[in-house]
């Protein structure tokens, strides 16, 4: 493994089943992980533990991965269900409150905020597949559900109408299920659902 960590150059190790690469993986995204899981659940051992186990699903599912942020978006999303299941079997899914995160309001749920991060790791999986499209279906994409503007705000910045959005709006988000096509199957899986709803936006 080169001195200098190149994580692409890791990834296409990690496919072929080499540990040293999967080592490399589990040294960066390990301790985020395990971080991620902690200031949920607010248990150290059940978030080692949690963390631990989300990593060899990772290992298991090794040759479905083609990029760092499939791989990211997988742990996250897959660590935020396990989160879930703890919280739903200690019947304190809908009680328990974040003592992290001061900005966000105080009625917030432990399960507002996964949701949050969950849809967070499924917009940064979906940022990388935006530069397969056009420059306007991008910038389109790009304002409408990673910025969160309204179509209206988005014609005006554009100085289009609203018509010519919802045009290159479609065209993008139907390019992107055509490109999702040929994904990966965990890319494929964690994104299809989510380009679906985008269309009754």
């Amino acid at each position: 493994m080169c001195a200098k960590l190149d994580l692409e150059e890791v990834v296409t190790a990690f496919r072929q089943g080499d540990k040293e690469a999967f080592q490399q993986l589990h040294k960066v995204f390990f301790p985020e992980l395990f971080r991620f899981c902690k200031n949920l659940l607010e248990n150290e051992q059940e978030a080692e533990d949690i963390a631990s186990d989300t990593m060899f699903k990772l290992y298991q599912k090794r040759k479905d991965f083609t990029s760092v942020y499939a791989i990211r978006a997988f742990l996250y999303i897959s660590a935020r269900n396990s989160c879930m299941s703890y919280f739903r079997k200690s019947k304190r899914a809908h009680t328990h409150k974040m003592k992290i995160l001061p900005t966000l309001p105080v009625e917030q749920t432990t399960e507002d905020i996964l949701d949050g991060l969950y849809y967070e790791a499924l917009r940064t999986l979906l940022h990388n597949y935006l530069k397969q499209l056009p420059e306007k279906q991008q910038e389109v994409i790009d304002l409408l559900f990673i910025q969160d503007h309204s179509l209206q705000e988005v014609a005006d910045k554009m100085s289009v109408t609203v018509s010519a959005i919802k045009q290159h709006r479609h065209r993008a988000l139907h390019r992107l299920r055509e490109i999702l096509k040929s994904s990966s199957f965990i890319e494929g899986l964690t994104l299809v659902p989510y380009i679906v709803s985008l269309y009754f936006t």
